[in-house]
């Protein structure tokens, strides 16, 4: 699957949604590890991508401006941290 239909795809699917880091609540958000699960589950016909090759996806997408940490901080891993796509509004401050 080229990089076009994956994007296409990621951008369609259920993932992002509301998410809480630091006493901000990130909409439009997902983790690390939530992206490298859909991407091992649905990025690729067969065979299914490697934990590690999605990470690489996903490091890839970061690369080409696709995703970006919310605070950007972080580089792309298979954790809990939170990204979301460029150029979508994001968060609310909770005080």
């Amino acid at each position: 699957m080229q990089m076009e239909d994956v994007i296409k795809r990621f951008r369609e699917s259920n993932l992002p949604g509301t998410n809480r880091y630091r006493f901000r609540t990130f909409d439009n958000s997902f983790t690390g590890r939530s992206t490298v699960d859909w991407l091992v589950e649905n990025a690729v016909e067969a065979p299914k991508l490697l934990r590690a090759e999605a990470v690489n996806v996903g490091q890839e997408l970061m690369r080409l401006g696709v995703i970006q940490h919310v605070l950007k901080e972080q580089i792309f891993e298979d954790k809990p941290f939170l990204y979301n796509f460029i150029g979508v509004p994001n968060y609310t401050i909770f005080l």
